[in-house]
C-alpha cells in the first residue's frame, strides 16, 4: 500500500517546497507556454529544467516536485491513488477553464521517469514503473509498482485533456500527442521525453557547430534540417532521440524542446554532468614514430586539475604558444587505451576520449605534429589511422579516391606507433566525384571520413581579411571564398542565388568555389540559399589607412592592420619535405625549383630527427606553389594575387606550366585556369 516514509518530507528543499498548484503555475509558465517564436508546445521535463525553474539543485528540485505530487495521492490502496487529482479535474471542468487542467505536475513526474532512464540501454516498458516508484522513494514516499500500474488506467485521459485545452486556447498552436502501440498507459509520457541528459549535452556541440546566436534563432525548419545533417555522423545521441529525429513526427515532438534549449544556450560545450567538455585527441610525430594523447584548448578553460581513478591526476594550463594544453604529467599510453573510453574530470571540466575505429589527422603548424580532427578537409594532406578490422574498407576508399603519393607508414613490430592500427600517410582527396563514389561503397567508414563542416550553408576558405564592417565578410579579389552546401545522407539539388542570379547546385562534402572567370567584381555580393542570406565584400586591393573614411571604418581597418601584423608573426607557409618536387611560379609564369633547406647542424648534433616540414622563401611576385612527383602534379596552392603577365620563359617553366594545364587542378580551379589562359595566349591583359 502506498504511504509516506518516516521523515520523508525532510528531504525536500524548503526553498522549492511549492504546493501542487504552485508547481502547476510554474511549469505552465516556464515550460508549457509557447516561447521563442514557436507555437507548438511540449512538456519536456528533466532535472536540469526543474533546477532552472526553481533556481535550485536539480536533484532537490526533482524531490520537491515529486513530494508535491505525492501530497495529492490517496494512501489507502485500492487503485485510487489519483482520486484527489481526479476531483481537482472535475472541479476544473465546472469552472471557466481559462487555465490548463490541474494535471500538469503529475504528468511532469511521469515524464521524469522516462528522462531519468539510461539512454544507453534498450528501453524495456517493464522498467518504467520501478523507475517511477524509485522517484517517490527518493522523495520519501513508498508506492508499489502494482499500485502505479493500476492507477495509470486514467493517465491517457489526463494527457488528452491537456492537449484538448491547448488546442482550444488562442495562445497556443498545438500540443502533439503521438501514441505508442501497445503502450497506452505510458506512451504519451515517453513521447515527451525526447531529450535525455546525454542528448542535452551533445546538443551543445551542435549549437557550437552552427555558431548559434541565442538572440537570433534560426527558423524551426532550418534548425531541424541542420540537426538532421549533423546527426548523420556518430554523435553519441541516444537511440530514442535519433528515432524521433529521423521519423515523421520530429517537428512536433522535438522542436519545442530544441528551440527552448537553443534560446537558453550559454555558449558552453558540456557533457552530461554539466562540466565543460574537452576532447582528448590523438597526436602523431611520424619523424620520431611516437603517438600521444593531447587536449586541444577550448575557450573558457584556462587551467584546472583533472583526475582519473586509474591514471591519477594531471594539471592542464593554457599554453603560451600552440593549440593544445600544457599537461603536468603524461597521459596514458596510446596503444594501451586507444580502444577504450576514459576521462579525467575536475570541478568544472571533463577531458574525454571516445574510442574510434578511424582517426583522421591534419598537420598543426603551431604544435608541429599531426593532430586528430573530425573528418577530412578537401585538398589538404592527412594522416589516417585505421583499426585493423576496418583496414580493407579504408584501403578501398583511399585507393579509389585519394591523390597519388599516399603510402602506408612502416611500424616496428616490436614497438608499433599505434598497436592494432594501420597508418596511412600523405592522403589527399581533391576529386569530389571520386570521393563521393568511393564513400557510397565503403560501408560504415564513410561517415567518419566525410568532412565535418557546419551543417548550415556558409562561406569558407578564401583570402579573408580579418576586418568586419557592418555584416559583410571581406576578401581580396582573386581570393574569393568557397560556398559550403552541407550534405546529409544523400546529395540533393538546391537553388542558390548569387546577386539575384539563380543556379541549381548539389549539396556536397566538397566546397563550391566562388572564384569565377572572370572574377567577381569588387563590391558587395549576396548569396541566398534556403532562406539563408550570406553577404560578403570583394576588395580590389588591401584597405588603405587613409583619410576620407568614417571613424567607424577607420577604426575597423586599423584593428584589421594590427591583427595582420600579429598574424604575420605566427602564420608561416610550410611544405612537407617528402620525395615530391616543390616549385614556385610567379605572376609571369616563371617556375623556380624550391630547394629544401639543409637540416641545421645543431639538430643533427643533438641527435634529433629531421623535421618533416620546411618553410619556403616567398618572393613578392610569387603566385602559385606546385608540388609534383615526376610528371604528376600532386597539389597547386595560391600564395599571391598579382595580375598574370607574359614574358619569355625557359624550357623548365614551359614544361611545368604544360603539366599543370593538363592536370585536374586546371579544370577544378577557375583562378588557376585564368592564369594559364593568359600565359598561353602570349599577350598581356590591359
Amino acid at each position: 500500500m502506498a504511504k509516506p516514509l518516516s521523515g520523508g518530507t525532510s528531504q525536500v528543499d524548503r526553498a522549492v517546497a511549492w504546493t501542487y498548484l504552485e508547481w502547476q503555475q510554474r511549469i505552465v509558465k516556464g515550460i508549457l507556454e509557447p516561447q521563442f517564436g514557436g507555437r507548438t508546445v511540449s512538456l519536456f521535463i528533466d532535472g536540469v529544467e526543474l533546477g532552472r525553474l526553481s533556481n535550485s539543485d536539480p536533484s532537490r528540485a526533482i524531490n520537491a516536485l515529486v513530494s508535491a505530487v505525492a501530497s495529492q495521492f490517496v494512501w489507502r490502496g485500492g487503485g485510487r491513488l489519483f482520486d484527489p487529482i481526479l476531483q481537482l479535474v472535475a472541479k476544473w471542468n465546472f469552472g471557466p477553464r481559462s487555465d490548463p487542467p490541474p494535471v500538469v505536475p503529475l504528468l511532469a513526474v511521469t515524464v521524469l521517469a522516462a528522462t531519468e532512464f539510461d539512454p544507453g540501454q534498450k528501453f524495456n516498458p517493464n522498467a518504467y514503473y520501478p523507475r517511477l516508484a524509485e522517484l517517490f522513494t527518493r522523495a520519501g514516499y513508498e508506492v508499489s509498482t502494482g499500485e502505479l500500474l493500476e492507477a495509470f488506467d486514467s493517465m491517457d485521459r489526463f494527457w488528452e485533456s491537456l492537449a484538448d485545452w491547448v488546442d482550444r486556447s488562442p495562445r497556443y498552436g498545438a500540443f502533439p500527442l503521438v501514441p505508442i502501440p501497445r503502450l497506452r498507459r505510458i506512451g504519451y509520457s515517453l513521447t515527451q521525453a525526447v531529450v535525455h541528459a546525454t542528448d542535452r549535452a551533445r546538443l551543445t556541440l551542435f549549437f557550437e557547430a552552427i555558431d548559434l546566436d541565442p538572440v537570433n534563432l534560426p527558423r524551426e525548419v532550418e534548425l531541424l534540417k541542420a540537426l538532421r545533417i549533423w546527426a548523420t555522423r556518430e554523435r553519441g545521441l541516444s537511440r530514442h532521440f535519433l528515432e524521433v529525429l529521423r521519423g515523421p513526427d520530429a517537428h512536433p515532438l522535438l522542436m519545442p524542446t530544441l528551440m527552448s534549449l537553443a534560446a537558453r544556450w550559454d555558449g558552453r560545450v558540456v557533457e552530461a554532468t554539466g562540466r565543460r567538455l574537452l576532447p582528448i585527441s590523438l597526436a602523431l610525430d611520424l619523424d620520431e614514430a611516437v603517438a600521444e594523447w593531447v587536449i586541444p584548448t577550448r575557450s573558457g578553460v584556462e587551467a584546472e586539475k583533472l583526475v582519473n581513478d586509474a591514471f591519477g591526476s594531471i594539471e592542464i594550463s593554457w599554453p603560451p604558444f600552440g593549440s593544445t594544453y600544457e599537461v603536468t604529467a603524461e597521459l596514458p599510453d596510446v596503444s594501451a587505451t586507444i580502444d577504450r573510453q576514459f576521462a579525467f574530470s575536475g570541478d568544472s571540466s571533463t577531458a574525454l576520449h571516445r574510442p574510434k575505429s578511424v582517426y583522421v589527422l591534419g598537420f598543426d603548424d603551431l604544435v608541429g605534429k599531426w593532430i586528430e580532427r573530425n573528418g577530412i578537409e578537401p585538398f589538404e594532406e592527412h594522416v589516417i589511422v585505421v583499426a585493423s578490422g576496418m583496414h580493407s574498407q579504408a584501403a578501398g576508399v583511399i585507393k579509389r579516391a585519394a591523390d597519388p603519393g599516399w603510402r602506408i607508414a612502416r611500424q616496428s613490430p616490436a614497438r608499433p606507433v599505434v598497436r592494432g592500427y594501420v597508418i596511412y600517410e600523405s592522403v589527399v582527396f581533391s576529386d569530389a566525384d571520386s570521393f563521393a563514389s568511393a564513400l557510397e561503397e565503403s560501408g560504415g567508414i564513410g561517415a567518419v571520413l566525410r568532412p565535418d563542416k557546419s551543417p548550415v550553408p556558409h562561406l569558407s576558405n578564401g583570402l579573408r581579411l580579418p576586418v568586419k564592417i557592418g555584416s559583410r565578410h571581406h576578401y581580396l579579389r582573386g581570393g574569393e571564398p568557397d560556398l559550403i552546401l552541407p550534405k546529409g545522407d544523400a546529395p540533393e539539388r538546391i537553388r542558390v542565388y548569387l546577386d539575384g542570379v539563380s543556379q541549381m547546385l548539389w549539396t556536397s562534402d566538397f566546397p563550391v568555389p566562388l572564384r569565377a572567370n572572370p572574377p567577381l567584381e569588387p563590391g558587395r555580393h549576396v548569396i541566398e540559399v534556403e532562406e539563408r542570406r550570406l553577404e560578403f565584400q570583394i576588395l580590389d586591393q588591401l584597405p588603405m589607412l587613409s583619410f576620407g573614411s568614417s571613424v567607424e571604418v577607420r577604426d575597423a581597418i586599423e584593428s584589421w592592420a594590427d591583427g595582420l601584423s600579429e598574424a604575420a608573426v605566427v602564420h608561416m607557409w610550410t611544405l612537407p619535405r617528402g620525395r615530391a618536387d616543390d616549385w614556385m611560379v610567379d605572376c609571369a609564369g616563371r617556375a623556380r625549383r624550391i630547394e629544401k633547406p639543409d637540416v641545421p647542424e645543431w639538430i643533427c648534433a643533438a641527435g634529433l630527427p629531421e623535421p618533416s616540414r620546411y618553410t619556403p622563401v616567398l618572393h613578392p611576385n610569387d603566385v602559385w606553389v606546385i608540388r609534383a612527383f615526376g610528371s604528376v602534379i600532386l597539389d597547386v596552392q595560391q600564395v599571391g594575387a598579382r595580375r598574370p603577365i607574359n614574358v619569355d620563359r625557359d624550357d623548365e617553366s614551359r614544361y611545368i606550366l604544360q603539366r599543370v594545364t593538363e592536370s585536374r587542378h586546371a579544370h577544378d580551379n577557375p583562378v588557376l585556369r585564368d592564369y594559364l589562359t593568359v600565359w598561353a595566349s602570349g599577350r598581356n591583359r590591359t
